[in-house]
């Protein structure tokens, strides 16, 4: 019997030494409930305590998600959270937190701002930290649109919610009008930015993400639902 208690400890361990190694680790796989980093005197605290209490609510959020928030904070699924929303989630929704951003990118230094807009496959501390700073220095409004998007991505992405069909002729119209906005250089440099984020200057890369975000918010409801989708989803 003891030998099988053995044994049993054994492979408990492979299993969690192998999440580890993967990026996981034993806290991860704990689930515990979130909580709110503000104060109920913050004007942040209302919008964020209702995305805690859905986490806390749903027990597939708590169980994929509770460990990474205590150990890494709860801005730190955004990057998930954007491309999952924005394959599934309403449009009035997704406009909403494409809005928040377009308030939150330009509170970053340049080199965090152009970080935060390229592909990432490791967590950083420090870009995490700084975007939090961000967010906490947009609007309550915007801010309460953010969380909202927020936990309802995060559901659509453990409930594997159905991904929305692009609409191609609706996405070439409001490119075209997205277009407009760039003439000459700024055409030139935009369009070099933004398809080759890794390469691109930090300068570069911070300036057409910013504009990119504040051009589609100047633009109607059904480009903006059409280009955030499309745009936030990876092109």
């Amino acid at each position: 019997m003891k030998k099988l208690l053995w044994i049993a400890a054994i492979i408990v361990l492979v299993v969690l030494g192998k999440r580890w190694l993967s990026g996981d680790s034993p806290l991860s796989l704990v689930s515990v409930d979130v909580k709110n980093p503000y104060t109920p005197s913050s004007p942040l605290y209302e919008a964020s305590q209702r995305f805690v209490d859905g986490v806390n609510a749903d027990p597939k959020l708590k169980s994929r998600f509770s460990g990474v928030f205590t150990r890494q904070g709860i801005y730190s699924e955004v990057s998930t959270a954007l491309k999952r929303g924005a394959k599934s989630l309403d449009g009035s929704i997704l406009v909403g937190a494409t809005t928040a951003m377009a308030r939150a990118l330009p509170q970053l230094d340049t080199h965090s701002c152009a970080q935060a807009l390229r592909e990432r496959t490791t967590y950083d501390a420090g870009l995490s930290e700084k975007m939090r700073g961000a967010f906490e220095q947009i609007s309550p409004r915007h801010h309460a649109a953010l969380m909202t998007f927020y936990l309802q991505a995060l559901k659509a992405e453990v409930e594997n919610a159905p991904e929305r069909p692009v609409d191609e002729a609706a996405l070439r119209s409001a490119l075209n009008n997205l277009g407009s906005q760039y003439q000459g250089q700024y055409a030139e440099r935009f369009v070099n930015a933004m398809s080759h984020k890794a390469a691109a200057a930090d300068e570069d890369l911070c300036w057409a993400g910013k504009t990119l975000l504040h051009g589609v918010t100047l633009m109607g409801d059904h480009d903006r639902e059409v280009l955030s989708r499309w745009g936030i989803a990876g092109g």
